[in-house]
């Protein structure tokens, strides 16, 4: 769904913000990493995005995978 979206508006940062969100929690982090910096390219300012990044990069360190969106969103 969130592919579909991005397609259909890939000028969209929420779109791309949200669908970083959903590969992050199927642990796809390369996929999440770079529908996240699409997602601030269009929107340099958002700071959810930069809340995911965060998040984001300390998976990448080695931090254990989310397994739901309230784990995400606790960090």
């Amino acid at each position: 769904m969130d592919r579909a979206l991005t397609e259909a508006h890939p000028g969209d940062a929420t779109l791309w913000c949200n669908r970083a969100v959903t590969e992050v929690l199927l642990h796809d982090l390369p996929a999440a990493r770079r529908s996240l910096a699409r997602s601030l390219a269009l929107d340099p300012e958002d700071a959810i995005a930069h809340r995911l990044e965060e998040r984001l990069a300390r998976y990448e360190a080695g931090q254990p995978l989310p397994s739901s969106l309230d784990e995400l969103s606790r960090g």
